[in-house]
């Protein structure tokens, strides 16, 4: 049977909604957390000692569970240095898969929500934040040619200033065309992101946890695709 084959720029931007996805159930379902877009935390971190509210521990936690999610990343692709890209780049998103499968799991079972348990809370924000970590390795590893696909700040400013550069006939030639490339890609990835996150958010106030095994059928689907997919495809 022939092997689904997804472009790197399809995959980035499939990984796009998982975050987004990812990151809005879990602002919900974790007390206001951010397990995605983890330097957002910062942020949580400040008003929360500003106002004296609770919750600090759980978004502090997050910050190296997502570190060692890289870092783990990182060392499993080391250690299959010997295998081709789309054997490393397959492991990892399974990896990812994993680690948010037990995030389902356990929310599921232990029912977090803004009146659980503060440990309960941090334990299912670090998993996610691993989770996460993985996925930003991804990115880093074998899509670096793609804008990344969990936060999309510096994407929003790119967009602007190849919008600005095209719009204005500011550049021409190759300039012109690398920038209405990059267009494309952070218009698709952006979009993706935002889909995704809309989706997590309305899809966490009905079915709670159970909403982030989409994003598990979409990791698993691509782990089974990137073996026809090479990361370094154009």
């Amino acid at each position: 049977m022939r092997r689904l084959q997804v472009s790197p720029l399809w995959m980035a931007a499939a990984l796009s909604a998982v975050a987004g996805m990812a990151d809005s159930a879990g602002f919900i379902l974790l007390d206001g957390l951010f397990i995605a877009h983890v330097t957002g935390n910062f942020v949580l971190i400040g008003a929360a000692v500003a106002r004296g509210t609770a919750g600090i521990v759980s978004k502090i936690l997050t910050l190296p569970a997502f570190f060692l999610g890289v870092i783990a990343a990182r060392l499993g692709d080391q250690r299959l240095k010997y295998q081709s890209e789309a054997i490393k780049l397959s492991v990892l998103l399974a990896a990812e898969a994993v680690m948010l499968l037990l995030l389902v799991m356990f929310g599921h079972r232990l029912a977090a929500g803004p009146d659980e348990d503060a440990i309960i809370i941090s334990a299912l924000g670090c998993t996610g934040a691993f989770a996460m970590g993985i996925q930003n390795a991804v990115g880093r590893l074998h899509l670096a040619q793609l804008p990344a696909s969990t936060v999309m700040t510096v994407n929003a400013s790119q967009f602007a200033i190849d919008a600005v550069d095209v719009g204005l006939g500011r550049i021409d030639g190759d300039a012109r065309s690398k920038a209405r490339q990059r267009l494309r890609n952070v218009g698709i990835m952006m979009s993706s992101f935002a889909c995704g996150a809309l989706a997590g958010a309305i899809g966490a106030m009905y079915f709670r946890f159970l909403i982030l095994l989409i994003p598990c059928a979409i990791l698993l689907a691509l782990t089974f695709a990137s073996a026809g997919s090479p990361a370094d495809r154009p």
